[in-house]
């Protein structure tokens, strides 16, 4: 007799998830998975980004301190677009750097020399489904001068 009323007690009492409560709070978790990979791929890809950016302005800033270095009458400092680029390779990354050379007379009758340089590499980006390759590239700018 006990037995019989703590079983229709049960009964009355039993509550437990419905397969929609079920199905809803998966399709809730899934959701929330997903967003989670999708931050960790834009962190990769800002990570990867600023790294590449990093190393750019490490290599190009070399490049400068070699030319300030250089005599004014330097054939790598004669004037037009002409010249070779310049290629560095580092351990991820070949930067490739071509520059300008402009000769400015200043009315104290000073020589300078403007070298702009452009810094070019290809980023890797991750994806979804794939590695996408495109083009980076800056532009730094300096005056030499006599």
């Amino acid at each position: 007799m006990m037995k019989r009323r703590v079983n229709k007690l049960i009964e009355k009492n039993e509550k437990g998830f419905t397969i929609i409560e079920v199905m809803l709070a998966i399709v809730l978790l899934t959701v929330g998975i997903f967003s989670a990979m999708r931050l960790q791929i834009a962190s990769i890809n800002g990570n990867e980004t600023a790294m590449k950016l990093s190393e750019g302005v490490l290599v190009v800033s070399d490049t400068i301190e070699t030319f300030m270095g250089l005599p004014m009458t330097d054939l790598l400092l004669t004037s037009g677009d002409g010249h070779d680029p310049i290629v560095v390779d580092t351990d991820k990354e070949r930067y490739t750097i071509t520059y300008t050379v402009q000769d400015i007379v200043a009315p104290s009758s000073n020589t300078y020399k403007e070298i702009t340089f452009n810094t070019s590499w290809v980023s890797r980006k991750a994806s979804w489904s794939r590695a996408d390759l495109h083009d980076s590239s800056m532009t730094n700018t300096f005056i030499k001068l006599d």
